[in-house]
């Protein structure tokens, strides 16, 4: 598929299916490790509590010129920003303002934010980046961190202890979209 035809089918997909995954009652988070270059989607994967790999499928749907995901990993990926508005409206129901936030993340110069306070409630996706501009992308949910590159989750003052990265946006999971399938 040409890539501008990719393109049109993930600003398809920003309004396509939203509200399909339910959020309330949800068990708590379970940790998952990431491939190479799989921070993002095995992010989402542990919010919403699925398998990485069924978040990798679909962001294989949205662009069937990525052959295998693992292979390279999505580092540099093309249409990461585009892929990744459609599966954070799709998976955590992000509102207007959120996703207008991560779209934005895509033109930015790759400099350290800083100042985005960890949110100590709630369950979503940290977007971070250190000096050298490099991005990283982990789940929380109610004061923990569940960084699919540790093995584990820990609270947010061990993960903060071994890192580097500064919060350069958060992306809460919207568990009130229920309301919205209807609309």
């Amino acid at each position: 598929m040409p890539e501008n035809r990719t393109v049109e089918k993930c600003r398809k997909g920003l309004t396509a299916r939203r509200g399909e995954y339910n959020l309330q009652g949800m068990a708590p988070m379970l940790h998952q490790k990431q491939g190479y270059f799989e921070c993002f989607p095995t992010a989402i994967a542990m919010v919403v509590g699925v398998p990485k790999e069924t978040i990798l499928r679909e962001w294989q749907a949205l662009d069937p010129n990525l052959e295998n995901p693992r292979e390279g990993g999505l580092k540099g990926h093309p249409l990461f920003w585009e892929i990744g508005a459609v599966l954070l409206r799709r998976y955590l129901h992000l509102d207007p303002k959120h996703l207008q936030t991560f779209t934005k993340l895509a033109s930015c110069e790759n400099r350290p934010g800083g100042g985005v306070p960890f949110p100590q409630q709630g369950r979503g996706i940290l977007l971070l980046i250190i000096a050298s501009g490099v991005r990283h992308a982990v789940a929380y949910e109610h004061g923990m961190v569940f960084d699919p590159n540790k093995p584990g989750p820990m609270t947010y003052e061990e993960w903060q202890a071994n890192v580097t990265w500064n919060i350069e946006a958060v992306f809460p999971a919207n568990e009130q979209a229920e309301s919205e399938k209807r609309s």
